[in-house]
């Protein structure tokens, strides 16, 4: 009778085990609390206007606002391969004050974008594209002022000359460009 309960004793202890061990080591994968893990989107931008004179005003750097649509279209792209090349830049005209001083995720377009006309700061695809590694790609354009009294204090990065998505919106020091002044908009993006 001893032997029996011993027995059942270690059958019952290594159902135990198997049934701890089964359900223990389930850890789903929605659940993980890994912060190494995951896809992380950077950026920066940096501006700067060389006068007709020659003379360099640098506004300097700052990170931009990747939007709603901008998470979307990365989606897209990772899932089916759907979205164009991000490489257009548009300028925002602050002539018109309106909302070229704030950035904003849900941002879907450039308010008070230069349009496509003669004034020089229309949207472009980027003259400079550089692939700087693994997941590190800079775009730039400089913008030549046709007209006199041309203000611009906002960016953004879109996939085509017009319309379309705004992958992500940048503000900098306001600017106001005379004929012939230039403005370069460099837009580095690095994910990791």
């Amino acid at each position: 009778m001893k032997k029996q309960t011993l027995f059942i004793a270690v059958i019952f202890g290594m159902l135990m085990l198997s049934t701890f061990l089964v359900f223990s080591l389930q850890t789903p994968i929605a659940n993980s609390t890994n912060s190494n893990s995951g896809v992380h989107y950077n950026s920066l931008v940096c501006t700067w206007v060389q006068r007709a004179d020659g003379t360099i005003q640098d506004n300097g750097c700052s990170h931009n606002t990747l939007t709603t649509a901008g998470q979307n279209a990365i989606r897209d792209a990772v899932a089916s391969g759907s979205t164009a090349a991000f490489n257009y830049i548009g300028l925002c005209n602050a002539s018109f004050g309106g909302n070229c001083n704030a950035t904003n995720s849900g941002d879907g377009s450039l308010y008070n974008e230069y349009p496509n006309d003669a004034t020089g700061l229309n949207r472009s695809n980027a003259a400079t594209k550089l692939y700087l590694g693994t997941g590190n790609w800079s775009y730039s354009r400089t913008f030549v002022a046709n007209a006199a009294g041309m203000v611009t204090n906002k960016t953004g990065i879109f996939n085509a000359t017009t319309g379309t998505t705004m992958l992500a919106v940048n503000t900098f020091t306001t600017s106001t460009l005379q004929t012939s002044d230039q403005i370069t908009v460099n837009w580095s993006i690095w994910v990791a």
